[in-house]
């Protein structure tokens, strides 16, 4: 976080640093102001950044601990976990719904 705030200030001053020197104090505050919003939209755009990537990491969780549940039985091509209450009269062929969904193409249409 400290190089966001190193960041702003360099903003800032960079925008100073372009001030005309008649512009007076609204002037200059006019232009630091600039420079903080330029950096501002940075720091938005790193935190939505970093937001994202934390829920794709929890999505990546979810679908690992999902496909654990329906791993196939070593056994046979069954899965563990549709199959779980139903032997001896029924198993789930495996890949499983579940694991078909998970694999499936992403339908964008």
């Amino acid at each position: 976080m400290a190089d966001i705030h190193e960041d702003a200030v360099q903003a800032v001053a960079e925008a100073l640093a372009t001030t005309p020197p008649d512009a007076g104090f609204y002037g200059y505050a006019e232009h630091a102001l600039k420079g903080l919003r330029a950096e501002g939209l940075a720091v938005v755009q790193a935190t939505e950044h970093v937001a994202l990537l934390a829920r794709a990491e929890q999505g990546e969780a979810a679908i690992a601990r999902v496909r654990a549940l329906h791993a196939q039985k070593d056994y046979g091509p069954y899965c563990w976990h549709c199959s779980e209450n139903d032997y001896p009269d029924y198993q789930t062929p495996w890949p499983c719904p579940t694991i078909q969904a998970l694999d499936a193409e992403p339908n964008h249409g």
